[in-house]
């Protein structure tokens, strides 16, 4: 006969393994374990349970359990039924996936100042193709880091194909565009979280999972490239947009990546406003305060976590899944791209590839930087949330 420790650790197993905050799966657990007879601090069982998945609909099935279970409002049969119910559900579906993935890098192509139709055709029919082939391979066994490289090496091919055909300009948003919908943003930022609070053990895997998969991104991009005869052009300066162009497209691309997640588009509407309204705080804070990147990127998302810890904790959404949705398109993956692409031209560059190598350190310190920078805005207001919370004698 099963346990409540049994039920405790199947609903924290759901939990860490779809990608939830730890200190909320650790509030969450205790609630369980509280309602089921057995306080104290439970063993979560995580040892045996890798985080390589986001699915914002099990974890919200399994958090909603747990408060109905300390409400009273079911019984632990039935709080055991539901936890196994939300462990089987399934991601969003191959046609509303590809969707959002053509959507999405069409707002991020938008955002980096695509100027022409042609190009920003071929960064949807690209996105749209890797969004198959993920799918496709997934059917198939194939892990993530597998898919992203696919993914990534036909954007790859397809980005060397449009230079070919001036389709394309030195920006390469049609590799860079589908590339940045692949981005492990949530293990990111779930790591950094579990860092930050000691858990340097699971905070490490986070990372290292995460990193993993950027580097298949890394790879097939480079590889799809050089098959092509082309790479990534060092230093290429980004485009200004106007304002209401870049708060609309950041606010499209927030329910894409939700979708993403699996998450339910209904609660789509307050992360997408954040996020528009995170990208007006960086443009003005770079055109018209003149701040550099890394400021007015982290007080972007200074912004966005302010507005949006309140909400995820309210709703019992994971606030790395929303929070990341919000803020993805203020990420430097471009910079990360580019740094990889000169790092690797240096093998067989045939001159003096000092220029190169200036070029990568520059990319790579502002790809720091922009993220050491982001992560400083988005942990303020969780830290700040987390001490009111407990000040206040409210459970996070």
């Amino acid at each position: 006969m099963e346990t409540a420790s049994d039920d405790v650790r199947a609903a924290a197993a759901v939990l860490h393994a779809n990608g939830n905050e730890t200190e909320d799966s650790i509030t969450a657990i205790r609630q369980a374990a509280a309602a089921l007879g057995r306080p104290g601090e439970p063993d979560p069982g995580w040892d045996a349970v890798t985080p390589t998945g986001i699915n914002m609909a099990r974890v919200e099935a399994t958090l909603r359990a747990v408060d109905d279970l300390r409400e009273h409002r079911v019984t632990p049969e039935d709080f055991r039924d539901r936890v196994r119910r939300a462990a089987t559900l399934p991601p969003a579906g191959p046609v509303r996936f590809t969707l959002a993935c053509v959507v999405g890098a069409a707002g991020l192509a938008i955002i980096f100042g695509v100027r022409h139709w042609p190009a920003l055709a071929a960064v949807c029919v690209t996105a749209g193709l890797g969004a198959l082939v993920r799918r496709g391979l997934g059917r198939y066994g194939a892990g993530a880091v597998g898919q992203a490289f696919a993914a990534a090496l036909l954007a790859g091919i397809a980005g060397a194909i449009a230079v070919r055909l001036h389709a394309s300009s030195e920006l390469r948003l049609v590799v860079v565009c589908p590339c940045m919908v692949l981005v492990p943003g949530p293990h990111l930022l779930n790591g950094v979280l579990d860092l930050a609070a000691t858990r340097l053990r699971l905070g490490a895997a986070r990372l290292l999972w995460a990193g993993l998969i950027l580097l298949g991104i890394s790879a097939g991009l480079l590889l799809g490239l050089a098959l092509g005869g082309d790479a990534l052009p060092p230093t290429v300066p980004g485009r200004e947009i106007p304002w209401w162009r870049d708060v609309l497209a950041a606010a499209v691309v927030v329910p894409c990546y939700l979708t993403f997640y699996s998450a339910r588009l209904s609660i789509a509407v307050w992360p997408a406003v954040v996020g528009g309204l995170a990208h007006g705080v960086r443009w003005y804070a770079l055109t018209e305060l003149h701040l550099n990147l890394a400021v007015g990127t982290g007080l972007a998302c200074l912004v966005a976590a302010t507005a949006l810890v309140p909400l995820a904790r309210r709703y019992g959404l994971p606030f790395a899944a929303i929070g990341f949705a919000a803020i993805v398109s203020l990420v430097p993956g471009v910079y990360i791209f580019r740094a990889a692409s000169a790092l690797t031209q240096l093998a067989w560059f045939p001159g003096d590839g000092t220029a190169l190598l200036v070029s990568a350190a520059q990319d790579t310190m502002i790809a720091t930087l922009v993220i050491l920078a982001m992560l400083a805005g988005l942990l303020l207001p969780i830290t700040a949330w987390r001490h009111i919370t407990r000040f206040t004698g409210r459970l996070p």
